[in-house]
């Protein structure tokens, strides 16, 4: 069964996904956080948007991710998976990332932009 089949916003990069930051405890200890970037945040509302309200699957899924980068520049495209992931678990359609047991991603032709071609599947 297909989950979803579209074309989301070229995400961020997981080197720009997260932000390092500090946390003051009570105690005035400081210890390291993480949270998501401003980028991170606005791919993953667009991405909501896309996909809308959709009954989360459980099952083992594959995926298939086209990636039509935005320009020529040398980029490695596994930094894009952990991003399409993270959206497509906030925007309710799986449950974990664990679940994907086939994964194909496959770099395309630039396009003005970019974005991300996306089929999600149940196996």
């Amino acid at each position: 069964m297909i989950l979803f089949n579209g074309d989301l916003p070229y995400p961020p990069s997981v080197n720009h996904y997260w932000v390092a930051g500090r946390k003051k405890l009570p105690n005035g200890r400081m210890i390291p956080t993480r949270y998501k970037s401003k980028a991170a945040c606005v791919f993953i509302s667009a991405v909501k948007l896309i996909v809308g309200k959709r009954a989360m699957s459980l099952n083992r899924c594959g995926i298939e991710i086209l990636v039509y980068p935005p320009d020529k520049r040398c980029r490695d495209i596994d930094n894009i998976v952990k991003g399409v992931f993270d959206s497509l678990i906030t925007a309710g359609l799986i449950q974990d990332d664990e679940q994907i047991d086939d994964l194909r991603v496959i770099r395309c032709s630039k396009v003005k932009g970019g974005k991300v071609s996306v089929k999600l599947h149940e196996l």
